[in-house]
């Protein structure tokens, strides 16, 4: 029993600095790439999300994780989707 909540607690914590991780990574891209740069990661990370969403579903991942990484993935679309709305409105009322 003790074994299986330290490796519980591994994988929580596992879990939140992968979070962390991918935060940062997203708010430096979202702060520092260009518009049309930004276009292709999103252009190009749409398709690769769904892919990974089928194979979450289907994969050896526990459901925890599949959930997790799942999740993620929506919102790295929408934070993407919704940054580009806002540069391309923004530059289309100047």
């Amino acid at each position: 029993m003790e074994k299986r909540l330290e490796a519980l607690e591994k994988e929580v914590q596992q879990l939140k600095a992968r979070h962390l991780a991918d935060l940062a990574l997203l708010d430096t891209l979202v702060r520092t790439l260009p518009t049309a740069q930004l276009q292709v990661v999103n252009d190009t990370f749409a398709p690769l999300a769904e892919e990974l969403n089928v194979k979450f579903i289907y994969g050896p991942w526990s459901e925890v994780e599949s959930e997790v990484a799942s999740t993620k993935l929506q919102e790295w679309k929408k934070v993407l989707q919704e940054e580009l709305q806002a540069r391309l409105s923004s530059t289309q009322q100047t």
